[in-house]
């Protein structure tokens, strides 16, 4: 299992890795829509979610947010054949389109899920947990 940290910073790894692949993939019209729209859309609901390194105030649960990965992950495995530009791209970029959206689902599978439920109440208890002055002045 992942920690909700490392959740984010591979969202955000594919994010920016989905940016530079419409440069890669210029030449294929198809798949260089679906990587902009994915690494926009990827950066914008993960900074709009309840998770580490994101905006303060947060307008996504965490389960919406592991609801739209799920889509962006079909998308990007699904997509060459479902959008019909598989014809235009080589097997080996066909693999590293594939291969972005199985580690977007493998990232969703090995998330810990209920830390991610939980996790204002983690932070609390954490805070907790590390305060070592007396009881009396750490609960003003």
């Amino acid at each position: 299992m992942i920690s909700l940290d490392a959740h984010t910073m591979v969202d955000y790894f594919i994010a920016i890795s989905l940016f530079v692949l419409t440069i890669v993939f210029a030449h294929v019209p198809g798949a260089r829509t679906l990587f902009l729209g994915g690494a926009i859309a990827l950066t914008l609901y993960t900074l709009l979610s309840d998770l580490p390194f994101t905006a303060p105030k947060t307008l996504l649960p965490y389960a919406t947010h592991l609801a739209l990965d799920g889509v962006l992950a079909a998308l990007l495995v699904f997509g060459p054949w479902l959008f019909g530009y598989r014809a235009d791209m080589s097997t080996a970029e066909t693999a590293t389109h594939v291969g972005f959206g199985l580690t977007l689902f493998l990232s969703m599978a090995i998330t810990n899920r209920h830390s991610a439920l939980t996790w204002p109440d983690v932070r609390e208890d954490v805070l907790r947990e590390t305060d070592d002055r007396p009881a009396e002045l750490a609960q003003k």
